[in-house]
């Protein structure tokens, strides 16, 4: 692999700088796992959300419909597993994102 010290130094700064905000990556992903479990149209293991990763299933549309009504609204995810949604919380999304995600969750999925 070509210049691999660039990737190396992204992985070393975020070790060094971002550990710490890493935990509120994950209570955001805690909180927004929250949402989608009390929506009726969307089903999410709570127990396997530990880090800052989510996977859900939509009942009612293909994972495929589903990602594209998002994204019209402003909200990305992409495909995970068969029949799962991912979407990923990071240092760039704040709470108030989060909360309008899950806003926007429940819009799409009724």
């Amino acid at each position: 692999m070509r210049q691999s010290g660039i990737l190396a130094a992204a992985g070393l700064f975020a070790l060094q700088n971002n550990r710490e905000r890493l935990v509120e990556d994950h209570l955001n992903a805690k909180y927004l796992a929250g949402r989608i479990s009390a929506n009726p149209n969307l089903e999410i293991n709570l127990e396997s959300v530990q880090t800052n990763i989510l996977l859900f299933t939509p009942k009612t549309v293909l994972v495929e419909e589903g990602i594209l009504r998002c994204k019209e609204k402003g909200l990305l995810f992409s495909v995970g597993k068969v029949n799962l949604i991912r979407g990923i919380t990071h240092l760039d999304v704040s709470m108030n994102q989060i909360e309008k995600a899950a806003d926007i969750l429940d819009e799409v999925f009724i």
